[in-house]
């Protein structure tokens, strides 16, 4: 899977067109990077956890020469898969905390709020790309 079948997965499932989907991608994905470049930890509940760690400095080989190299300290991305992840990747049951789903394209629905229109999501959408920009 890559970034152009998540945007085709967010039309299947929001009904969104093409062109705001990859929008939304864009953003989630920009705002983890912010998040990981800036030190803080992204955990997603079921999913799993997005964490920088410093590697420290070490000696080791050029491959081609042999030659004995320092190998400089740098920061890494990490990633712990959640359980639910795990599950689901290894064929066991999965345990579903909360169930939210998307009922159809026209409505998003949640036990704690009320229908949201299509269009509403789309203008609240409109607006929150525009004060990115």
């Amino acid at each position: 899977m890559n970034k152009s079948n998540l945007v085709e997965a967010v039309v299947k499932v929001t009904g969104l067109t093409k062109v705001k989907s990859t929008a939304v991608v864009n953003s989630i994905l920009d705002t983890m990077k912010e998040g990981l470049a800036s030190g803080e930890k992204i955990t997603l509940v079921g999913f799993g956890t997005f964490a920088t760690a410093v590697r420290k400095e070490r000696n080791g080989r050029n491959p081609k020469t042999g030659a004995a190299i320092v190998i400089p300290e740098k920061i890494a991305v990490t990633f712990k898969a959640g359980t639910a992840l795990k599950e689901l990747v290894n064929g066991s049951e999965v345990t579903v905390k909360e169930d939210v789903k998307i009922e159809d394209s026209d409505s998003i629905s949640d036990s704690k709020e009320e229908d949201i229109e299509d269009e509403d999501l789309d203008q609240d959408l409109e607006e929150d790309l525009v004060g990115l920009n």
